[in-house]
């Protein structure tokens, strides 16, 4: 497990899914806990699928 930096945990694999890309993880730390807790419940299978789905909570706030 991974702790994000608002304390959020976080499986240790999700981190392949932000690639080499860390100024993915930063945008995915820096969310509302609310939002990563939701992302983290998404099917997301690739790192194009995870920066679909924080442009969709990005969006939405």
């Amino acid at each position: 497990m991974e702790s994000g930096t608002n304390g959020l945990i976080y499986p240790f694999a999700f981190r392949d899914l932000f690639g080499k890309d860390s100024g993915l993880e930063n945008v995915f730390l820096s969310l509302p806990e609310d939002a990563q807790k939701a992302i983290l419940k998404e099917e997301i299978r690739s790192e194009a699928d995870l920066q679909d789905c924080i442009e969709r909570y990005k969006l939405k706030q």
